[in-house]
């Protein structure tokens, strides 16, 4: 009997516990900041026509003719600093679909 407070007290407190919090869900901001290191010209490039591409997946980029150089950046990936104003940038978010369209 004595150890039956003891654990009702127990059982009491343990419904005064706040509810477990729900994991934390990183959100890719919208558009990506621009460090202005380096001056760019407008869409020097031509990446407004590839505007459609935008949220398709990395494999839609076989079906499209580019003559003009370019580059596929995956998420994270660290790329170099050197700027060919010719050269169409496609950054992916985390699923591998096309983010962003620059320049660069």
């Amino acid at each position: 009997m004595k150890y039956l407070f003891p654990i009702a007290a127990f059982l009491l407190m343990m419904g005064c516990a706040p509810p477990a919090e729900p994991p934390l869900i990183y959100v890719p901001p919208e558009t990506f900041p621009d460090d202005g290191l380096v001056k760019r010209e407008p869409d020097s490039c031509g990446a407004s026509d590839f505007a459609g591409l935008i949220g398709q997946s990395e494999g839609m980029l076989r079906t499209v003719i580019l003559f003009d150089p370019y580059r596929v950046v995956p998420f994270g990936v660290l790329v170099t600093q050197d700027y060919n104003a010719q050269r169409i940038n496609f950054y992916l978010d985390e699923a591998g679909l096309i983010a962003k369209i620059i320049c660069g």
